[in-house]
């Protein structure tokens, strides 16, 4: 009876907002608010606890000293909440960069300029924009090393797998088009703040573009590796997701200090380094070796017509795949 009373007056929602939608979260919480249900905490959800229906203001700043790896306000971020209170405003909590806010008073103070909140939030962004757009980079790029050569050949001549790497090539694409739409509404927010208007800071719709390609290219994935008949790599892909979706649901909900978090992420990435590189390098070695035997091999084979037409040995296995797609048909075997 306990837990059911404790669920009906707590209501946790993920919601995921950009630094660019700062107005719309806000937004958000006051809506919330109307509906009787007050902000109380930023986990690995937000928290609402029930009340009295109020029309309660709040205020979502980004602020500059922040870090990524906050997933709660630090010592920096508390100093700050004081000065906000002598204008009016009570810091909530906070995670990443974002400060909330809550107005407790009639009179208020604006708690940074319009200027310096449309600075703080650009600089914030592009930050999380470069950073992701590296990230991505950085994945695409190792994980192409394993596919040169011969391995790479192969994939051209299948349709499912050609879609697939187009698949794969969204993601890169779509965070290229959203820094140019950065850029764009950067120099149109700049240009309404000039004219003494407010930048309108509200909801976007790019994120569902994202999880459209997100969803799309774990389908394929798995999809592709089944039918492929390396199912194990899917499974490996999912059981990948599902520890790092555990580690960061830990440390959301557990919110380490910044510090603390900066250790905690580096150890779990050295682990996850190490092992990648093991497979990496056994993955190159075992390439290389077999390169090896097969060039002592073929040393020992004629080379020539005359050799074959005066050998007496009969070929004792062989097997030959022809794989297709739109570039064309291959036929690969062994002998």
């Amino acid at each position: 009876m306990k837990s059911q009373k404790e669920q009906r007056r707590f209501k946790r929602i993920f919601k995921y907002y950009r630094y660019i939608e700062s107005d719309a979260f806000a937004q958000y919480l006051h809506e919330m608010s109307l509906k009787g249900w007050h902000f109380k905490e930023w986990k690995f959800w937000l928290e609402f606890e029930k009340g009295e229906s109020q029309d309660i203001e709040y205020a979502v700043e980004v602020f500059p000293k922040g870090s990524e790896m906050d997933v709660k306000p630090g010592m920096d971020a508390e100093e700050y909440a004081e000065y906000c209170r002598a204008a009016g405003w009570e810091l909530v909590d906070g995670r990443r960069r974002f400060c909330i806010f809550r107005k407790i008073s009639e009179i208020t103070l604006p708690i940074v300029t319009e200027e310096e909140r449309f600075s703080n939030i650009c600089r914030a962004e592009w930050r999380w924009c470069l950073l992701s757009l590296l990230t991505t980079g950085v994945v695409y790029g190792t994980s192409a090393v394993r596919f040169t050569g011969s391995a790479f050949v192969i994939m051209l001549f299948s349709n499912a797998i050609l879609f697939t790497l187009l698949t794969l090539a969204l993601l890169p694409v779509y965070e290229v088009l959203q820094c140019i739409g950065m850029a764009v509404w950067q120099v149109k927010a700049w240009r309404k703040i000039r004219r003494g208007q407010r930048p309108v800071y509200g909801k976007r719709r790019e994120m569902y573009v994202l999880y459209a390609i997100m969803i799309l290219m774990l389908a394929r994935l798995t999809f592709v590796w089944g039918s492929e008949g390396t199912a194990g790599s899917a499974v490996v892909l999912w059981i990948w997701i599902g520890i790092i979706m555990a580690v960061l649901a830990g440390l959301w909900f557990y919110r380490p200090s910044r510090r603390e978090n900066w250790v905690l992420q580096l150890v779990a990435g050295l682990g996850i380094g190490i092992i990648l590189f093991g497979g990496l390098s056994a993955s190159l070695t075992g390439g290389s070796m077999d390169r090896e035997e097969m060039l002592s091999a073929a040393q020992k084979l004629p080379l020539v017509l005359t050799d074959y037409s005066r050998t007496d040995e009969e070929i004792t296995f062989s097997y030959y795949e022809e794989r297709s797609s739109i570039l064309g048909t291959m036929l690969s075997g062994t002998i």
